[in-house]
């Protein structure tokens, strides 16, 4: 049993990338939200925030919540994952973010997810891309089906990411990842 991923790098921003899945990691110890999971806030009107001033999340490591999109996202639904300290999130923790996406996008019957990595804290993330590869495929080698992981990186990382992500792949090949490199999905195009 194993699962077959592709996985990519769009430039655009996260809450345009068409998916079935928008998947939003946030800090414990940051407030107001920052990063995908800000966007997503605003986009929703407050309303990961609002689950947050209740005490219904907290950004505890391991700690998912599942939120429709209500259209205000190119993607269906919003998976809120708990990162733990800032401090904290080094490549061994991106390796299990990666983990938890694979598992919980395909648990949830997704063939399309969208990612938008934690930028900056204490690992560039040209450090990270090793961890979120090698999480991919650890995942991929328990899970069965296929699913499509587009990283959302903003333009200023996006190049050095690509350099990473394609060094890490081809560091260590998989047959369950299928690299494919800068996709910009507003207008279907591909390179590497």
């Amino acid at each position: 049993m194993s699962a077959a991923i592709e996985l990519c790098v769009e430039t655009t921003p996260f809450e345009r990338i068409e998916a079935d899945l928008a998947v939003a990691g946030f800090f414990l110890d940051e407030r107001p939200l920052r990063g995908a999971a800000g966007r997503a806030d605003w986009r929703l009107c407050g309303a990961i925030t609002e689950l947050v001033g209740r005490g219904r999340l907290r950004g505890k490591v391991g700690e998912a919540t599942l939120v429709p999109s209500m259209g205000r996202l190119a993607a269906d639904r919003v998976l809120l994952l708990g990162l733990g300290r800032r401090s904290s999130f080094r490549v061994g923790r991106a390796r299990d973010t990666s983990i938890a996406v694979v598992e919980r996008g395909l648990a949830l019957g997704a063939r399309a997810v969208v990612l938008a990595p934690p930028i900056g804290g204490p690992d560039s993330f040209s450090r990270q891309a090793a961890g979120i590869v090698h999480g991919a495929i650890e995942a991929a080698k328990r899970c069965s089906g296929s699913l499509r992981m587009s990283l959302a990186l903003p333009p200023s990382v996006a190049t050095e990411g690509l350099k990473s992500l394609d060094k890490a792949v081809n560091a260590d090949p998989a047959p369950e990842i299928r690299w494919l490199g800068l996709v910009d999905s507003l207008h279907g195009l591909t390179s590497r």
